[in-house]
This record gives C-alpha cells, structure tokens and sequence, in this order.
C-alpha cells in the first residue's frame, strides 16, 4: 500500500492553487490516498491544519458533507450538534472542532469552519431533499451576490 507525508498534501494543495480568504469544498475519502506517514491516525488532523492554514479561516472556509444515512427510516432523532457524520473521518474531524456550523439535515448535512460558516450553514431550509439550497451551492451564490469577481472555476470566462 501507497504511504503519503505533509510533503504530498501540501503539493496536492499547491496543485489546486487554493488561497487565503477561499472557501473550499472538500471531499476526502482518506482510505485511496494509501497510508499517511508517520502515524495513519493523525491523517484527518494533518490535512484540516494544512487547509486551514491555506485558506485562514479568519477570511477563508472550509466546507464538507457530514450526512448520516443511518438514520433514514429510523426513530433515531437527528441533533447537528452530536449526530456522527457517516461521511469519513476527515468530515467528522471537521464537525467536531470548536466553531463548527452544521446545517440541519440528517442526510445531506454539511460542516463550515471559518468566516462564512454561519452564512452557509444557518440560513438553510429543512426540506426533504435540499435541491438548489443545499450549503454547498452557498459559496457560488455568496460570490454572485457580492458583486464580486467570481473564484477560479466558478463562471470564469477564458
């Protein structure tokens, strides 16, 4: 099995160019990246520092999914406060630090930390399926609304 270092994430992230003041959704199933060296275990710690050293989160944010499957057809009541994400362990690293804005839906729930996280995950509403109001599409329309120019790969016109 493939090992990787801080070495390999932080040129994964130069890779992507991601910048001070982003906001950045992440998608990290960590079992395909092989094992992180030295310890596995420090893997989901050692990637949020690096992003959120990338984006600062006084200006930047990070975004993941921390849905919980599970509880579909369950009487298991949903709290975003407490309610494990079944997403992976780098999205459950991410809802469980200190200043962690969950959104209220127990499927398709998502995770922000840092400036705009109130403002993606607060203001969402609690429908079945969250088609055009789900966090993750917040971002885009944060940067239409702004006037502002668009971020790399979002309407940007060659």
């Amino acid at each position: 099995m493939n090992t990787y270092t801080i070495k390999n994430i932080e040129h994964a992230l130069d890779e992507l160019d991601i910048q001070r003041g982003d906001c950045v959704l992440v998608r990290a199933d960590l079992r395909y990246l092989g094992l992180f060296a030295p310890e596995p275990r420090q893997a989901p710690a050692v990637l949020f520092q690096a992003l959120a050293h990338r984006v600062d989160l006084t200006v930047g944010t990070l975004l993941v999914p921390t849905g919980s499957l599970s509880l579909c057809n369950s009487s298991t009541p949903f709290d975003p406060k407490t309610t494990p994400s079944e997403l992976g362990v780098f999205s459950e690293y991410v809802r469980t630090r200190e200043g962690a804005v969950r959104s209220f839906h127990p499927f398709f729930s998502y995770t922000a930390l840092g400036a705009e996280a109130e403002e993606i995950c607060s203001s969402v509403p609690r429908c079945n399926v969250p088609i055009g109001c789900s966090p993750c599409l917040k971002p885009v329309k944060l940067e239409l609304t702004d006037n502002s120019k668009p971020s790399r790969g979002q309407g940007e016109q060659p």
